[in-house]
């Protein structure tokens, strides 16, 4: 898994510092605005205030940001705790004139939650799984649950390398084909459904 850069604003990197327990988002929703991405997004950002156990950190590509106002706008917008952008090149942000900087550590980095999406394929998957697969072996987090997957064929053969490697102690699908192609792959998926659906409901 290449090195990637992580960088917040202020507000986030407080946060990050804390002692509490945090769970970090992994998913279809990098910040790019797609409607049912952030749905999946924020339903899963709700579920886990829900538990009151952790503090939610979102994580979000840094390509998403269209302006200085959009990391601080996008915390408050998603009701997260924090907001970590991921880069895979080191930037430097007075030069851009953005009020990031780079992370100096996260404390207590307890759970990771790849949320779900359509992304498990050819195009998405391999950015996807590589940032989820360096959180977890960096922060070396401890408690990995996936949910909502849609996973196309012929990638079922990448996923069963990374649940081979990162062993999640839930993996859930959001379609029978997606079930299947991991049955036929040897690996028995849970069925959760779509991450999105209690916000649609509401």
């Amino acid at each position: 898994t290449p090195k990637l850069y992580l960088y917040a604003n202020a507000q986030s990197i407080a946060l990050l510092e804390e002692p509490a327990e945090k769970i970090l988002l992994v998913g279809s929703d990098f910040g790019y605005g797609n409607f049912g991405d952030i749905l999946q997004h924020t339903n899963s950002i709700s579920f886990h205030h829900g538990l009151g156990r952790f503090r939610t950190v979102s994580i979000m590509a840094i390509n998403a940001i269209g302006d200085r106002n959009f990391p601080e706008f996008v915390r408050t917008a998603y009701c997260c705790d924090a907001v970590i952008f991921v880069s895979e090149f080191p930037l430097d942000f007075d030069e851009l004139k953005l009020p990031l900087k780079p992370i100096p550590s996260i404390r207590n980095a307890s759970a990771l939650h790849l949320y779900g999406g359509g992304f498990l394929n050819e195009k998405w998957g391999d950015f996807v799984l590589g940032v989820t697969e360096y959180l977890l072996r960096t922060l070396r987090i401890s408690t990995y649950v996936v949910s909502g997957q849609q996973v196309t064929r012929p990638y079922e053969s990448r996923v069963m390398q990374h649940v081979e490697s990162c062993r999640p102690i839930l993996f859930g699908v959001r379609d029978s084909l997606s079930q299947q192609w991991l049955d036929e792959a040897g690996y028995r998926a849970d069925f959760s459904f779509d991450d999105a659906i209690e916000a649609l409901h509401s």
